[in-house]
């Protein structure tokens, strides 16, 4: 009786490892690639037009290819949370909102920003003149 339990726990475990080897076989099988052109180039021009200390501000998903792929500085990360970095983001994200030029200016200077990343598809469009989320 021993014996047939072990045989149907082999049996089963190698059923499963056949399954198992096709389907990694069939997902290996995928070609393809995640493509942002026009991401892929504003990368380049970072890497290509500004200093390796150049400190960057934007949109947090943006920042975080800033940061892996041209690797500069950035002042607002996705992957990080804390209390500093809150308040940071909402300097940052100033930038579309309807303040003032000056003041959204101010802000980014204060945390030594060299270059910000305006991404007009961020913004929303109503009535008004200017950005909002």
């Amino acid at each position: 009786k021993k014996y047939q339990q072990q045989l149907a726990v082999l049996v089963l475990l190698t059923l499963m490892a056949i399954q198992g080897s096709a389907n990694l076989q069939a997902q290996w099988s995928i070609k393809g690639e995640f493509s942002n052109l026009p991401q892929e180039e504003l990368i380049e021009w970072v890497k290509a037009h500004t200093n390796k200390d150049a400190v960057f501000a934007g949109a947090m998903p943006t920042m975080a290819s800033i940061k892996l792929s041209a690797n500069r500085p950035i002042v607002n990360h996705p992957h990080y949370e804390d209390a500093g970095l809150r308040a940071r983001t909402k300097i940052v994200y100033s930038m579309y909102s309807r303040k003032p030029v000056e003041e959204v200016k101010q802000g980014l200077l204060n945390l030594s920003v060299n270059y910000f990343i305006l991404e007009d598809s961020w913004c929303t469009r109503r009535t008004r003149p200017g950005c909002s989320i």
